[in-house]
């Protein structure tokens, strides 16, 4: 993103490979939660397109960590995020140091605002990790579109309660390099978001108590800034060219559980 910290977008993931002390995904194990694991990565992607696919909008609360690796600084804000088809998101920070900021997007450009300096900045959607968060409540076909997934149990990665899909972005200029979804076992529900950036800093996205469907402001996702704000655009001033199509090559990927 932009602003919001000023800092690298974020990714997910320290990342080994070929490493023999890491995790295979679905290596056989004794199951640990009480609900049926995916039988491989498209069953586990329309379990989460099924929980999703009546979903126009939900709001939830996050909680959202950030791990400066190369300070070993800590850093914890809180707020609510309210998410609706297609790809819109109002991300409203109320506590922690970024209270009073938000972050907002239409789909197609990404509005952030920072009360300390009063100043509204505007950039593509496609370079902020808060828009590309929730795609995977796009629709079928969004996620594998977005992603290479991989899929994991959830005890390789301290989450018994459920399974994990790792995504690594087609697109060479999408906002972060790794991101983990960790997916509930028994609602298909997900329930965290981890992204690490190419620095190994690492932000976790804790969502708790989503509502679904709520009532909806129409001025929600509006680009207008606050009254008397500075505006500063980012903007391309005219298309980008696509990008190139990934290499059809890939590597094996292993992920150990604390990546």
């Amino acid at each position: 993103m932009r602003r919001l910290a000023l800092l690298p977008a974020a990714t997910v993931a320290v990342v080994t490979t070929m490493a023999s002390a890491d995790p295979p995904p679905l290596a056989s194990a004794p199951a640990v939660s009480r609900f049926a694991m995916p039988a491989n990565v498209a069953a586990a992607v329309q379990n989460v397109e099924r929980f999703y696919q009546p979903v126009t909008a939900l709001r939830t609360a996050f909680t959202e960590t950030l791990v400066l690796s190369m300070f070993g600084k800590t850093t914890v804000w809180q707020g609510y995020v309210i998410a609706a088809k297609p790809m819109k998101t109002a991300w409203h920070f109320t506590a922690g140091g970024y209270a009073g900021n938000y972050s907002v997007s239409d789909g197609q450009v990404a509005g952030v605002y920072e009360a300390g300096t009063h100043a509204f900045f505007l950039e593509p959607a496609s370079a902020s990790y808060y828009s590309s968060l929730f795609s995977f409540m796009s629709g079928p076909g969004a996620l594998s579109a977005q992603c290479n997934l991989t899929l994991y149990r959830g005890d390789q990665l301290q989450y018994p309660t459920g399974y994990v899909l790792l995504c690594l972005p087609k697109s060479p200029s999408a906002p972060y390099a790794r991101m983990l979804y960790y997916v509930d076992g028994a609602s298909s529900e997900v329930r965290r978001v981890v992204i690490r950036d190419a620095n190994n800093n690492r932000r976790t996205f804790e969502l708790d108590h989503a509502q679904i469907n709520p009532t909806l402001s129409p001025t929600e996702f509006s680009l207008a800034p606050p009254p008397g704000a500075r505006v500063v655009s980012n903007l391309p001033a005219s298309p980008a060219a696509p990008a190139p199509a990934p290499s059809s090559s890939s590597s094996t990927t292993f992920i150990t559980d604390d990546w």
